[in-house]
């Protein structure tokens, strides 16, 4: 399988923070917006969309909102489609 190339043509390889092996997900915490941090959160989110329609690989995407305003088990549960 072939490296993921960036606009640039760099090979980059993309590390998620978790991987629930047992359920199958990613999580990706996006924490910073420094310019930097965006162009590889945009980089990711591509490479997970292609991999979501590929192989059917889930990932859940939390931010500092999500964790502050109480959203974080509402998208566990979507991520899982189960209610806790």
């Amino acid at each position: 399988q072939a490296t993921p190339a960036d606009e640039q043509g760099r090979n980059r390889f993309i590390h998620p923070d978790f991987h629930l092996y047992e359920y199958g997900l990613y999580v990706e915490y996006w924490g910073r917006d420094d310019p930097e941090y965006v162009e590889s959160r945009r980089f990711k989110e591509q490479i997970y969309e292609r991999l979501a329609a590929q192989r059917s690989v889930r990932v859940l995407h939390l931010e500092t909102g999500d964790i502050e305003n109480d959203l974080f088990m509402r998208k566990v549960q979507e991520a899982f489609n189960f209610n806790i």
